[in-house]
């Protein structure tokens, strides 16, 4: 993402202390992420032997949700399936070419004013935590393939980002809290923070400058940050690196 109305967005999810905080925000932030509406649901990885309870957040009509759990859509519905199955970012229209239930789904949801297009995101977590995002628009199908072609890494990147600040909210024991860095990715941080460059961070701890990218790309994941700058300005804020 690009901007500081993004990282504006990206701040206040950090800030948001429940999932109607969270959809307020996004709500806030949908034209400029150029959608319609977007719709988050996910399980955290919980213990052996709970029971995994699915965390949803949707800026769709209140009507259209009623719908769709009255008819019981989400045991069919063919956008949850795929994803179950594949990693790749899903199209609706992939979707509907040969398959009847799909196209009664996706043209309901329209009639709804959810949109005629719709792009998922799977994603999973390295404890076993699932989730999907869907991102929809209501323009023709080559404005769809050009706003795809922009903005589809912006888009992922908010559902992951929302994604892990849900865990946190669901479950901090689960998702151990506040990000650990370990010592030698703190130091390259700290380094970072400081000004310096890859090439003399990596002089300054005697490796290579591919460690160092290394441990920074690790420090970006950990944090959940969009970029280097995000991270410093995170792990400062969470007290893992002291502030210049």
């Amino acid at each position: 993402m690009n901007g500081s109305p993004n990282l504006d967005l990206l701040d206040r999810i950090d800030r948001a202390k429940s999932v109607t905080h969270l959809r307020m925000a996004l709500v806030d932030f949908l034209p400029m992420l150029d959608i319609q509406h977007a719709a988050y649901c996910g399980v955290p990885p919980l213990e052996e032997n709970d029971t995994r309870e699915w965390i949803v957040l949707v800026t769709y009509p209140d009507a259209w949700v009623r719908h769709y759990t009255q008819e019981d859509y989400f045991r069919i519905d063919p956008v949850v399936q795929t994803a179950m199955r594949q990693f790749m970012p899903i199209d609706w229209h992939d979707l509907t070419v040969a398959d009847p239930v799909s196209k009664k789904i996706f043209s309901e949801a329209a009639s709804f004013g959810i949109g005629r297009q719709g792009l998922a995101f799977p994603i999973r977590g390295p404890r076993g935590d699932f989730a999907l995002f869907n991102v929809t628009s209501d323009c023709d199908d080559p404005a769809w393939e050009a706003l795809k072609e922009r903005r589809t890494g912006d888009w992922m990147t908010l559902g992951h980002y929302i994604h892990r600040r849900l865990l946190d909210i669901a479950g901090p024991k689960m998702t151990g809290g506040v990000a650990r860095l370990s010592p030698r990715e703190t130091e390259t941080l700290q380094l970072t923070a400081s000004g310096l460059t890859s090439d003399i961070v990596a002089e300054r701890m005697g490796i290579s400058e591919r460690v160092v990218r290394a441990h920074l790309q690790t420090c970006r994941y950990k944090l959940n940050a969009l970029n280097t700058t995000h991270a410093v300005a995170r792990a400062v804020k969470l007290g893992l690196i002291p502030s210049e």
